[in-house]
C-alpha cells in the first residue's frame, strides 16, 4: 500500500509495484504461450486446406501474426523480468545500506 508523505501526496510502496512488474511478466508469458497454441491452430486448418484456398491463405497469414506477437510478447516478458530483477537487487542494496550492513 501506499505510504502517505505529506498531506494530499502518497508515497510509492516500491514491493507493491515490482510486484505488480513481476504479476505483468507473468502475464505476458501467459499471452505467448496463448500466441503459440492458436498458430497451432491456424497451422492445422493450413493443413486441412487447399495452399491457394482462402481459408489456407488466412490461416497461415494468422499463424504468422500469432508468431510476431507471441515474439513481442516474450520479450515483453523479458524486458519485465529484467526490470524486476535489477530493481529488486537494488532495494535489496539500499536496505542493506540504511541497516548498516
Amino acid at each position: 500500500m501506499a505510504t502517505k508523505n505529506a498531506p494530499g501526496a502518497e508515497q510509492l510502496d516500491m514491493k507493491e509495484v515490482l510486484s505488480s512488474v513481476d504479476a505483468a511478466s507473468g502475464l505476458f508469458g501467459h499471452a505467448q504461450e496463448s500466441f503459440a497454441d492458436i498458430a497451432v491452430l491456424f497451422k492445422a486448418i493450413a493443413a486441412a486446406s487447399g495452399s491457394n484456398s482462402l481459408a489456407g491463405r488466412l490461416s497461415r497469414l494468422g499463424e504468422d501474426l500469432c508468431g510476431e506477437l507471441g515474439g513481442d510478447f516474450e520479450q515483453y516478458q523479458c524486458d519485465f523480468n529484467e526490470l524486476t530483477c535489477r530493481y529488486t537487487s537494488e532495494m535489496a542494496g539500499s536496505a542493506e545500506a540504511s541497516n548498516g550492513d
